[in-house]
């Protein structure tokens, strides 16, 4: 089952497909953690995938200063215990749309990484 938050706060990019979050869920209660952009995949910031992997990062930091977050969807716990979420940007366009068609991302579902 899938949850639509608005009011959301990126605290920090940790590579181009994750994000440490803060969503406010009222009552004075935040949900802070790490949370992993559902349906792609981006180069790791480490080994000869760096340069790759620190562009995919700061492709996605440059798109959330710009546009910011209006909508977190979270859909479920990754094998790692991340949240799987889709981020909508302030102007409606899907974060791992957008870096995929800036050819920083490809798509990715689960399952054995090619």
């Amino acid at each position: 089952m899938a949850y639509l938050y608005q009011h959301v706060e990126i605290v920090r990019v940790l590579d181009g497909d994750t994000v440490e979050m803060s969503i406010d869920m009222g009552n004075s209660i935040k949900w802070t953690g790490k949370f992993r952009l559902y349906g792609i995949d981006t180069p790791e910031r480490h080994g000869e995938t760096r340069p790759a992997g620190d562009a995919a990062a700061g492709c996605l930091n440059a798109l959330i200063a710009a546009y910011g977050v209006k909508f977190a969807e979270t859909l479920k716990p990754d094998k790692y215990g991340r949240w799987l979420v889709k981020l909508t940007l302030g102007d409606g366009r899907d974060v791992a749309e957008c870096l995929s068609s800036e050819g920083h991302a490809k798509a990715y579902f689960g399952g054995k990484k090619k």
